[in-house]
């Protein structure tokens, strides 16, 4: 990402933003719930080093890239064709020279010389006949393509995800009205600081959606990603930026669609006790995060020899056997 060719000034308290574009989004300036979920999830110092440093970029997994093409067919199924294309898949083009061959083979039948390496005979049938179904001709277009290339398998499993998620007649009937990817900036009141969120899908009555994926969507296990992910955080960092920005938050909804068959989805909110609990953290991690900024002190997980405790359950299991 571009980061000089942000301007700063184009994202004041009470900015809101339709359709912006992803990488802009994320050079902009304001903390974002990904920085804060980082904050208090991993340390200060790791928020330091990514959102300050921006030394950090992870690399982009099979699983992120999955959740970014559902979110893309659910959310804005009209841009995915323009921003994916599936890799050439050989069943598609039976017809298609792959080997010396079929190349060959190809030359003989048009009475064309057959000498020469692949290459050669590649260039003497195109110059023949452009629309020969060469293979390697016909991976160099894709590769040429500006188009993202997806592997088959993550292709189809996300278009099946975006069937669990439409089959489900609540999550079909909530995305039926409003808009993908509003992006809000706010003012955190208590310390000031700059703070933004781009909601997955943002209704006029002030119901705010965010699309998971998951391995499974039954109510224990996506508590449990709750839990592991800070999507507690990260709800309690959305409502107070969109109403920090006037973007009304009545109810914000989770929808937790399976990565595997049959792509089970489900749709969540936190529970009030929940919430508040994260509410806390929230408007703690928010304090330190100001704290950290104001005195230039990033700290990792202790800043002393400390005492390490086995997990329980080892401690358990040594206890048997003891």
């Amino acid at each position: 990402m571009n980061h000089s060719s942000v301007n700063p000034s184009d994202y004041l308290h009470g900015t809101i933003i339709h359709h912006h574009p992803d990488w802009k989004y994320h050079a902009a300036p304001g903390v974002s719930s990904s920085a804060i979920k980082t904050f208090v999830n991993q340390s200060p110092r790791h928020y330091h080093q990514r959102y300050v440093l921006q030394q950090a970029d992870r690399k982009e997994t099979d699983a992120m890239l999955l959740g970014t093409l559902v979110h893309c067919l659910v959310l804005e199924g009209d841009q995915f064709e323009s921003r994916y294309e599936r890799e050439l898949n050989t069943d598609d083009f039976p017809d298609a020279m792959r080997t010396v061959p079929e190349l060959k083979k190809y030359l003989e039948q048009n009475n064309l010389p057959t000498t020469g390496v692949k290459q050669e005979l590649i260039q003497r049938i195109t110059e023949h006949n452009s629309n020969a179904p060469v293979w390697d001709r016909l991976i160099s277009r894709q590769r040429q393509s500006r188009k993202r290339i997806i592997k088959t398998e993550l292709w189809d499993r996300a278009r099946r995800m975006r069937d669990g998620v439409l089959d489900n007649e609540d999550a079909a009937d909530l995305l039926k009205v409003g808009e993908p990817e509003l992006s809000v900036w706010g003012t955190h009141e208590p310390t000031g600081q700059l703070i933004k969120c781009r909601a997955d899908w943002y209704r006029p009555d002030g119901i705010c959606a965010d699309l998971k994926t998951c391995a499974c969507s039954s109510p224990e296990q996506f508590a449990k990603d709750c839990a592991r992910f800070g999507y507690d955080l990260q709800e309690a960092h959305y409502t107070t930026t969109l109403n920090s920005a006037e973007k009304l938050c009545s109810l914000f909804a989770f929808i937790a669609v399976e990565s595997d068959a049959p792509y089970l989805c489900q749709i969540y909110e936190l529970d009030d006790r929940s919430r508040e609990l994260a509410k806390r953290r929230y408007e703690k991690a928010m304090k330190d995060l100001e704290e950290c900024k104001t005195f230039d002190q990033w700290p990792g997980y202790a800043e002393n020899i400390s005492t390490l405790s086995m997990p329980g359950w080892y401690l358990k299991r040594m206890e048997c056997v003891a």
